[in-house]
């Protein structure tokens, strides 16, 4: 399967849209994180949706040691904001809840869902006024073709 991985800064909404797709590992998780970090537009304290639903993590325990050290190190990333999981498959949401338990001093709010609509309500208090939203994740799911 190919890896995909798109994001979307929303910078009125101070939120960050981050796709993942197909078989990932530690080291695509970082790549994909310092590419992120180097856009112009990217705010470190924005609100961060990590859509996982369509990809499988390929590691377990020392894999998110390691990219929670990989945070703790790195200065543009470490700061307070929201970090919210999308996933509905029992590895990831496992992964997401063990990196929420080791993530220590991280100053990190994390939850996991799995209903872009329950993220939603959660973030912003209501689905119904973030269709926007809700729309910007469903466009980076979908899938461009090559000609």
């Amino acid at each position: 399967m190919v890896k995909i991985f798109r994001y979307k800064i929303l910078v009125p909404h101070k939120t960050i849209i981050a796709y993942y797709q197909g078989e990932i590992n530690v080291q695509d998780l970082i790549e994909f994180k310092v590419l992120m970090s180097n856009d112009p537009d990217y705010d470190p304290a924005y609100n961060l949706i990590l859509d996982f639903r369509k990809c499988r993590m390929n590691f377990g325990q020392e894999g998110v040691l390691e990219y929670i050290e990989f945070v703790k190190n790195n200065d543009k990333i470490r700061v307070a904001r929201n970090t919210l999981f999308l996933t509905d498959r029992p590895n990831e949401v496992a992964l997401t809840i063990l990196f929420d338990f080791l993530k220590g001093q991280l100053p990190l709010k994390t939850a996991v869902f799995t209903t872009v609509e329950a993220l939603l309500k959660w973030l912003f208090g209501s689905f119904e006024n973030n269709t926007y939203v809700h729309n910007e994740i469903n466009e980076l799911t979908k899938v461009k073709q090559v000609d």
